[in-house]
């Protein structure tokens, strides 16, 4: 099969499934008295998960847990100075999604497209966590990609 056929079938495939980071704060409570509350987890078997199943996390209706979509994208047009910009800009968005209660932010690169494109995910994340570290944030939660 010539390589031409083979990369037409990627997009086709990617299509149906993302990847997709989740941030967990406050749902495992105080682990030095142990409770009811840290018993509240969600475990996923991968990172890559179907439309359906992201958007049961998106929605999710179990007590404890409050999700926010934080897309993980810049302006293409200003080059890196526009990845700094985008990664800032999604810091800032964590920032406050962790102030309106949520403790379970999922980023996405879904809105990409010729004038946006994605942050690496690797990078998005690990800005993440070197950013929730400093805030002190992170002891609430883990970070798993």
């Amino acid at each position: 099969m010539p390589a031409s056929h083979g990369s037409h079938r990627i997009p086709q495939i990617f299509a149906k499934i993302q990847l997709f980071c989740v941030v967990q704060a406050s749902s495992e409570g105080n682990l030095l008295h142990p409770g009811a509350e840290a018993c509240h987890r969600i475990t996923l078997n991968t990172p890559i998960v179907s439309n359906s199943q992201l958007d049961k996390l998106v929605h999710i209706k179990e007590p404890g847990f409050l999700a926010r979509v934080l897309p993980m994208v810049y302006a293409v047009d200003e080059g890196g100075h526009g990845l700094i910009k985008g990664l800032n800009h999604l810091l800032a968005m964590a920032d406050q999604a962790i102030t309106d209660g949520v403790n379970m932010v999922i980023l996405s690169d879904r809105n990409h497209d010729q004038l946006y494109g994605a942050i690496p995910a690797l990078v998005a994340v690990s800005a993440l966590h070197q950013h929730l570290v400093e805030q002190g944030c992170a002891p609430q939660g883990c970070l798993d990609c």
